[in-house]
Parts: C-alpha cells; sequence; structure tokens
C-alpha cells in the first residue's frame, strides 16, 4: 500500500487519497486502510470482576445486568477462579475473509477494507444499544457490591500500528454508566 503523492492536492499523508494495489482509495473509511491491514483480530468485551479477588458468580454480574447468550452478546466467558473476571464478548472479529489473503486487485481490497470497518462500526453500536437497554442505576448498584466494570478492546497486531475508531454512540453509552474503555494489543 503506498499513499498517493500530494501533487494530488492532497496536503497529509494521513488524508483521504491513498493507492492500494494501485487502486485510489478515497472515502469515510480508507483514512484508515493500514488498520485492517495489521491488525489479525479485534473483539469487545464487558468485563467484570471484584477488586478483592472474589469469584465473580452469574448472580454477581450477568444475572443483574440480564446478560444472556443471545445477540448481541457472541460469547460469555465466566470467571472460574479467584482474581479471574467474567468477560462477556460483543464481537470477536479476524480479518480473514475479509480479502486480506492476498491476490486481490485494488478495488477488491478497498471493498474487503470497508466491509471490514462497516462489520465493527456495526459491532460496537450494537453493544452501544445493548448497554442503552441496561438502567445505569444497576451498574450503580453493583459498584456497591463491589464489582469493577470496564470495555475491554483487544487486538492481535501483525504491525507496531493501531488505528480504532470509536462510535460517539458507545462512548456516550460508556460514558453514562462509568464504563472506562481499556484496549490492549500485543505489540
Amino acid at each position: 500500500m503506498q499513499f498517493a503523492d500530494a501533487a494530488r492536492g492532497n496536503r497529509s499523508p494521513f488524508g483521504p487519497w491513498m493507492l492500494i494495489n494501485g487502486t485510489e482509495a478515497r472515502g469515510s473509511y480508507k483514512h484508515l486502510c493500514s488498520f485492517p491491514m495489521s491488525v489479525q483480530s479485534i473483539n469487545l468485551a464487558l468485563r467484570g470482576w471484584f477488586s478483592d479477588g472474589r469469584i465473580v458468580r452469574k448472580e454477581d454480574f450477568l444475572l443483574p445486568l440480564g446478560v444472556e447468550p443471545v445477540s448481541p452478546v457472541i460469547s460469555i466467558h465466566e470467571s472460574d477462579r479467584q482474581w479471574a473476571a467474567t468477560l462477556v464478548y460483543f464481537l470477536d472479529i479476524t480479518k480473514k475473509g475479509f480479502g486480506q489473503e492476498g491476490g486481490r486487485d485494488g478495488e477488491a481490497e478497498i471493498e474487503a477494507i470497508e466491509t471490514f470497518f462497516q462489520d465493527i462500526d456495526r459491532e460496537f453500536i450494537g453493544f452501544a444499544a445493548w448497554l442503552s437497554e441496561r438502567d445505569s442505576s444497576i451498574f450503580d448498584e453493583l459498584r456497591e457490591r463491589g464489582i469493577i466494570f470496564d470495555v475491554f478492546i483487544g487486538a492481535w497486531l501483525e504491525d507496531s500500528q493501531f488505528d480504532l475508531s470509536l462510535p460517539p454512540a458507545l462512548l456516550l453509552e460508556c460514558g453514562k454508566r462509568g464504563l472506562k474503555i481499556e484496549v490492549c494489543t500485543n505489540d
């Protein structure tokens, strides 16, 4: 992938013009085209744990929040030992299947990258909608019982660059519930 030259009127190498396999790319996701190239996978989970290391039981975390193993929840990993968090996954996506295997022309690769970003955005917004259905007072009550919460975004990288855009709906709903967002990658 090469950035189109400044002669096209783009002063920044991170602007909307980019070359992918010789094809110009422009548009809402094009400024992040390097993201799916370097990311192997990305996931998003709501985490809950006790600050004193107790095991998080269903009654402590899953049941009060009405967590069920149906969409948009894709999996639940319950705490099974002290100091372990319970994780509720809402996104777990890999770049495989999004045209990153090589051998595609520029247009097909651009389309695959756009689809990758659209899927991530859709799942982030789906998680925000799920949060909006839960009263923030539930989170406050659970905090009073000693549970700590956050939203965990994990990614596995091939390269050292990581660009991520979080939709405003996700930030708004996390903010209303006092949920910090923790991003962790291998480096």
